[in-house]
């Protein structure tokens, strides 16, 4: 249990000499029986030699490789709690201002710039779709959160035509 009071299962060994852990899942999300299957996952990485954390890093860097930036927002539209008339009006702002310009980019790609050349022509004309577009990239992946991080006075200046 952590500090929080979340519930996971976890796994401790020792690799090249070190202790290390790799979490398994969180419960109840998994079941006993699916931690015991990755549990058996993880002691046969550890025995062909490799570390079951570093492994486990390692996919999920390649599965976020794998995310343009179109599948990491349609993923977050679809698990994110709103209503449907949001929803709606969301995927409109994705559609019509953020894909046009960066759909074809890998979200490990993602920089400022690109951001800016996908909200900068909304800014004068409708500020409040540029909003939402730097939001919805905000709120959809890390990479945006980064670069969005970095720039936050400027795009807010920017946005309220302050300079």
């Amino acid at each position: 249990m952590s500090k929080t009071g979340a519930r996971s299962f976890r796994y401790n060994y020792l690799f090249a000499g070190r202790q290390e852990t790799v979490t398994l899942g969180l419960y109840p999300v998994v079941t006993h029986a699916q931690a015991r299957e990755k549990l058996l996952d993880a002691k046969r990485c550890l025995q062909e030699g490799k570390s079951p954390a570093r492994e486990k890093k390692a996919a999920a860097l390649r599965k976020k490789a794998e995310h343009s930036i179109a599948d990491e927002i349609n993923e977050w539209m679809d698990a994110a709690p709103m209503a449907e008339s949001t929803r709606k009006a969301r995927r409109y702002v994705v559609n019509r201002v953020i894909l046009p310009v960066l759909a074809a980019l890998h979200i490990s790609k993602l920089t400022d710039q690109d951001i800016r050349r996908a909200i900068g022509p909304f800014i004068e004309s409708a500020p409040a779709t540029a909003l939402t577009a730097r939001d919805i990239l905000r709120r959809s992946s890390e990479p945006a959160q980064h670069c969005l991080a970095q720039r936050e006075s400027h795009s807010e200046a920017l946005l309220y035509g302050i300079r």
